[in-house]
C-alpha cells in the first residue's frame, strides 16, 4: 500500500511540476483564501496541530 502511494504521490508531483508557477501561486491564494482554522488544516510543518488521520497519513509518508 505504501508503494503505491509513493507512486501516486511521484506521479501526482511530475504532473503538477507542469503547471506554471503564475497558475499555482494563483490556485494557493483561492485556497488559503477558503481556509479557515476551524477546517482542521494548519501550516505545515507544526505537527502537533495536525488532524489524526492527516498525522497518520503524514508518518506513512
Amino acid at each position: 500500500m505504501r508503494s503505491k502511494i509513493a507512486v501516486a504521490l511521484g506521479a501526482l508531483d511530475n504532473l503538477l511540476q507542469t503547471v506554471p508557477s503564475a497558475v499555482m501561486d494563483k490556485g494557493k491564494a483561492i485556497a488559503d483564501a477558503y481556509r479557515t482554522p476551524s477546517d482542521g488544516y494548519y501550516e505545515e510543518g507544526n505537527g502537533a496541530e495536525l488532524d489524526p488521520s492527516l498525522k497518520q497519513l503524514q508518518d506513512i509518508l
